[in-house]
């Protein structure tokens, strides 16, 4: 799944500057459902359904002066998804708690989930396992032929 894959590379990638190891989180779908597509054919595919899913981040021990810090990563990765992902769905939250306190300060458990919907997307293919709308489809990169010029011929008939 695209967002989820995406947000554990933004996590990922910036656990030194939060101040987690890789064993200090996980990420998980919570549970999910499968919605209709349009069944339109776009430069990514044909629109076949969306999986619409809960997505959950637990992060067991975080110092607590660099929540803000996970807050707006957080914030300015939601704003960055496109509208398809977050269309009609109900706004993230986000559950904190004091693990401990020591001399560096507090120790967080911060509990984050969010709704998203990502597509699923599918190009022809004769031998696909997918039957649908009278063809084969399967998972894969999709050509879409769009024309780049044209030119227009006509007869004016008297």
């Amino acid at each position: 799944m695209q967002t989820l894959d995406s947000l554990a590379a933004l996590i990922h990638d910036n656990r030194q500057l939060l101040g987690i190891t890789r064993q200090g989180y996980d990420l998980w779908i919570d549970s999910g459902t499968i919605e209709p597509g349009s069944n339109r054919e776009t430069e990514r595919g044909l629109h076949f359904c969306d999986y619409r899913y809960r997505l959950a981040l637990s992060i067991d021990a975080m110092h607590g002066h660099r929540g803000g810090l996970l807050l707006a990563m957080l914030h300015n990765w939601e704003t960055s998804l496109s509208r398809e992902v977050r269309a009609d769905l109900d706004e993230p939250q986000i559950i904190t708690s004091t693990a401990t306190k020591n001399r560096g300060g507090r120790i967080l458990q911060v509990e984050y989930t969010l709704d998203v919907r990502d597509g699923i997307y599918l190009t022809r293919d004769s031998n696909g396992p997918v039957q649908a709308i009278g063809d084969r489809w399967t998972f894969g990169e999709h050509t879409l032929n769009i024309a780049e010029a044209i030119s227009l011929t006509s007869e004016v008939r008297t």
